[in-house]
């Protein structure tokens, strides 16, 4: 059973281990497939780092101050409230 420290309200968890969960052969696959999906990257990550590299390219291309001056008005315009 959980208890409450006494000094601080704070909930001091249980030492016994978690009960075991019986699962289908079925529902297990299903849970392993759905922890690969989450810790995968996702569509939109690679996407976006398939769409930097030629912006990084062209960056680096630039002579350095047109490169720095597009890289403060970049900044400029993301945090514009």
């Amino acid at each position: 059973m959980n208890q409450v420290s006494p000094n601080s309200g704070v909930i001091i968890a249980d030492k016994r281990a978690p009960p075991e969960v019986a699962i289908s052969v079925e529902d297990r696959e299903t849970l392993k497939r759905a922890v690969e999906a989450l810790e995968a990257p996702s569509f939109a990550a690679r996407l976006s780092a398939v769409a930097g590299r030629p912006i990084e390219l062209l960056g680096q291309a630039l002579p350095h101050a047109v490169s720095e001056t597009a890289s403060r008005a970049t900044q400029v315009a993301l945090t514009r409230p």
